[in-house]
């Protein structure tokens, strides 16, 4: 999901830290008088007086932090788990990875869909999976820079993973370029070959949904999209479209599924998980990584799990394809994108 695509819910930064109130405390006892005491962002669910903290994991149907042991006997009931993040968020990468080892442990044999490349690059995923290209080469001929753009250093270990666990990868998005027509010009604008490289049924239908995505659309001022209806067309047309090839992995496959996408696809079920089981009825579960800032308030259907992270920095994205004279690993261009 590109910048355009982003709520109030993603606009996260920085978080306090416990060795400020552990050092707090020990000056107190010390008998100083003056002590500034750290205050932590926090979190709290709908109509319950307790807080939840960084680190923590909250069951929102049971309205109860968690422990990451249970965390895994739900979601490895499932047969779809979805897991979201913020896409340049480091920590939320290092979740997704811990959980996918997790899953193995548990599963064996399961398909890893993610967001962040289209169907159309199967082929090219399915080669580079098996041993028979170089990592430089895959990332060339998927265009990285172009169809997501964001350091392949954060999804390296999990496109790694499935590589030595000889695990499939399943690419589930739409062409880049025919939402971004979309977004600019309707789904009308499509001609009858690009509308074959979607999703066959597209419902725009959900009141709840456009209520949601034209508030985060009136957030943010927009240069080149003049038009709700087709900022709203380009949504669904990502998330069907991911639905629609998640659907018939499912069929074709009869495996356990991890769907890594950003969390814009999985708050309220809204993007792909009620698209998907529209489709196809299958036990799913969802997690959103959620970056505390400050004291928030969380809906109970914001997730099935919400896990609290904290602070981090942004990292411009770059293209990754430049060798290092050095050694020959995959460096950055300093002249990349930043969009």
């Amino acid at each position: 999901m590109n910048a355009l695509f982003f709520s109030r819910f993603f606009k996260n930064g920085l978080c306090g830290s416990t060795l400020l109130i552990v050092g707090a405390a020990l000056l107190a006892n010390q008998g100083c008088t003056k002590v500034r005491h750290a205050v932590l962002p926090m979190a709290r669910i709908e109509g319950v007086k307790r807080p939840f903290f960084t680190g923590q994991i909250l069951d929102t149907k049971q309205q109860k932090a968690i422990t990451y042991p249970r965390l895994l006997e739900k979601l490895a009931a499932a047969n779809v788990v979805f897991l979201g993040e913020l896409h340049d968020n480091p920590d939320h990468h290092l979740i997704q990875i811990q959980i996918l080892q997790s899953l193995s442990n548990k599963w064996g044999h399961f398909a890893l869909a993610v967001e962040f490349l289209p169907a159309q690059n199967q082929p090219i995923v399915d080669k580079y999976i098996k041993g028979e290209m170089s990592e430089e080469d895959f990332l060339k001929k998927v265009d990285w820079p172009e169809v997501w753009g964001f350091h392949y250093h954060f999804y390296r270990p999990l496109i790694d993973f499935q590589r030595y666990s000889r695990n499939p990868v399943a690419a589930i998005n739409a062409p880049h370029d025919l939402v971004r027509k979309v977004a600019a010009k309707g789904l009308k604008s499509l001609n009858q070959r690009e509308r074959a490289l979607i999703a066959r049924e597209i419902d725009l239908t959900d009141k709840q949904h456009r209520a949601f995505l034209k508030e985060v659309y009136e957030s943010h001022s927009h240069e080149r999209l003049k038009s709700f209806e087709y900022f709203y067309e380009a949504q669904c047309v990502w998330e069907e479209t991911m639905a629609q090839n998640l659907a018939a992995l499912l069929k074709d496959t009869h495996t356990k599924i991890v769907v890594i996408c950003g969390n814009g696809h999985l708050v309220h079920g809204f993007g792909i998980p009620k698209r998907l089981m529209r489709r196809i009825k299958t036990p799913m579960v969802t997690l959103v990584p959620y970056t505390l800032k400050e004291t928030t308030v969380i809906e109970r259907d914001l997730a099935d799990f919400v896990w609290f992270t904290g602070k981090y920095f942004r990292i411009p994205k770059r293209h990754p394809l430049k060798k290092r004279k050095s050694n020959g690993e995959i460096g950055f261009d300093k002249k990349a994108r930043n969009n």
